[in-house]
C-alpha cells in the first residue's frame, strides 16, 4: 500500500487543484454544448436561444473570470426558460 505524506514535496500541490478546476469546467461546458446541439436538432426550443446556449458553452471554456465566462450561458438559459408556448 502506498501512502502519500502531505509534508513531502511534489505529492500535494496546486497542480491537482488546477487539473480538477479545468476538468470541471470542461465537463460543464461540454454538457451544456451537448444540450444545445440536442435542442437545435430536436427543434423543441427557439433556435436563437439554442444558438446562444451553444455560444455560451464555447465561451465557458475560455480563461476569464467566472462571472464573465458564464454570463452568455446564463442569459441563454434564461431565454430558454422564458419561452412562450
Amino acid at each position: 500500500m502506498i501512502v502519500a505524506r502531505a509534508d513531502e514535496p511534489g505529492l500535494v500541490g496546486d497542480d491537482h487543484g488546477l487539473a480538477g478546476y479545468v476538468s470541471s469546467y470542461l465537463v460543464f461546458a461540454l454538457g451544456w454544448g451537448a444540450f444545445a446541439v440536442a435542442t437545435l436538432r430536436a427543434r423543441v426550443l427557439p433556435r436563437g436561444a439554442a444558438i446562444t446556449l451553444l455560444a455560451g458553452a464555447v465561451l465557458a471554456i475560455l480563461p476569464a473570470p467566472t462571472a464573465i465566462r458564464v454570463l452568455v450561458l446564463c442569459v441563454a438559459v434564461a431565454l430558454l426558460a422564458t419561452r412562450r408556448r
